[in-house]
């Protein structure tokens, strides 16, 4: 059986205040040291489905879930419990419990899957090697892109496949503000009222990214449905700006999958609440 592995990881981050170098005269500049403990949590399960019509009786069906999570345990000695309750609540749907519990609730609570009733799945260790098999999977990963003494961003994604055309993926981002032990929701990152101005940010950045003049033309080069474009929610914050997310199907075909907007600091900061401007390093 798999068991949930624990890696006890410390994150340093050295940030130097007034160093230009690493020569002998700044040998004595000032380094502020930011600790940050993680752990590193890993389960999976593979079960055997009794044989689908959709397939055939000669094919073997297997279906795994698997879960990968970077948990943070405590930052500067403290623990940040609102990021760790909702690390487990948008990830796994899950309260009450902790990160342990909910990894294992994902991987056991497997429901009725595929019509077939939870009882007729058979837990197995590995899947053979077998051209007939078809595997069946979903996957969540919470990993941390981005950390600072003040802000930390939690990217939790999602992937599976399910015996369709092709399989699914996508991301929600979490934004944890450090010294209030708080979540930074889009309402609380953007001033109210904004949007228009943001949005023309976006279609900016965008036009950039795709070289292009007018809609009709960022169209025709991205994929983009841009007359379904809309301002994504799903936002996180970066060591220059923050950047708007857009997952498939959003604002495109599958076919162009995900789409990150990347802003920077100068353009967004008339539109960002004190709080979102005290995340970014001075």
């Amino acid at each position: 059986m798999n068991k949930i592995i624990s890696l006890f990881a410390a994150c340093v981050l050295l940030l130097c205040l007034s160093c230009a170098n690493r020569s002998p005269e700044n040998a004595g500049c000032n380094i502020a040291t930011y600790s940050v403990n993680q752990q590193i949590k890993k389960i999976s399960k593979i079960y055997l489905c009794p044989p689908d019509s959709v397939y055939g009786e000669g094919v073997r069906l297997y279906y795994k879930r698997s879960a990968n999570v970077q948990f943070i345990t405590e930052i500067e000695g403290k623990v940040p419990d609102v990021l760790q309750d909702s690390v487990i609540a948008i990830a796994f749907d899950e309260k009450g419990v902790n990160i342990d519990g909910a990894m294992q609730n994902f991987v056991t609570s497997i429901g009725d899957y595929l019509d077939t009733p939870s009882d007729d799945l058979v837990e197995i260790t590995t899947v053979p090697s077998d051209s007939n098999a078809r595997i069946l999977y979903d996957n969540i990963d919470v990993s941390i892109p981005y950390l600072s003494d003040k802000v930390v961003v939690c990217e939790i994604s999602y992937s599976g496949y399910s015996g369709g055309a092709h399989g699914y993926y996508g991301s929600r981002y979490i934004n944890y503000d450090v010294k209030n032990n708080k979540l930074l929701n889009f309402d609380d990152i953007f001033i109210p009222g904004c949007e228009d101005e943001l949005m023309a940010i976006v279609v900016h950045r965008l036009m950039r990214d795709y070289g292009t003049t007018t809609m009709e033309d960022l169209a025709n080069a991205s994929g983009i449905f841009t007359e379904a474009l809309f301002l994504s929610d799903n936002v996180y914050f970066t060591d220059k700006g923050i950047t708007f997310y857009y997952n498939p199907y959003d604002i495109g075909p599958w076919a162009i999958g995900s789409i990150e907007v990347n802003t920077y600091l100068s353009e967004i900061m008339p539109y960002l609440t004190l709080s979102a401007q005290s995340c970014f390093n001075d």
